[in-house]
């Protein structure tokens, strides 16, 4: 019977130490596992934060592309106003409504008209090699 009461012993101390053993296995798994939730949730609420930094950001866009439009209607109708009213003033002055019909100079259309340009060096090369235009101050027979 003492030797069954030994075994007996020595089996539930195992278990206990197995239990130990088991439980702290547990706590170490525990703890990592509540790290790992505290990292999760820093990560939430950090992507919480980005996502609501980007939702007002949204707005503000928003609110500034409303307003741009509202400039841009605003300007329009100024602009168009503003065009009757020079339409009005040239149809009511006789002088005025023969100077805009007129064609511009040639001298005028010559500045106006230029070929596409790549580079800048292109537009210089253009600008060197083009006609000059006729300079008033000076002789009849001497274009530049």
């Amino acid at each position: 019977m003492n030797r069954l009461f030994i075994t007996l012993l020595l089996l539930l101390l195992t278990t206990l130490g197995g239990m130990g053993t088991y439980l702290a296995h547990m706590h170490r798994e525990q703890m990592a596992l509540q790290r790992a939730n505290a990292l999760f949730s820093a990560a939430v609420s950090q992507r919480e934060q980005v996502i609501k930094q980007l939702q007002d950001e949204l707005g503000r866009q928003a609110e500034a592309e409303r307003e741009l439009r509202q400039s841009l209607i605003r300007s329009s109708a100024i602009a168009s106003q503003q065009q009757l009213n020079d339409q009005r003033i040239i149809r009511r002055n006789e002088v005025l409504q023969h100077w805009s019909d007129a064609a511009l100079p040639d001298g005028i259309i010559r500045l106006q008209q230029h070929p596409s340009f790549a580079t800048p060096g292109d537009y210089l090369e253009w600008m060197s090699r083009r006609q000059q235009l006729f300079d008033p101050g000076k002789s009849g027979a001497d274009p530049g």
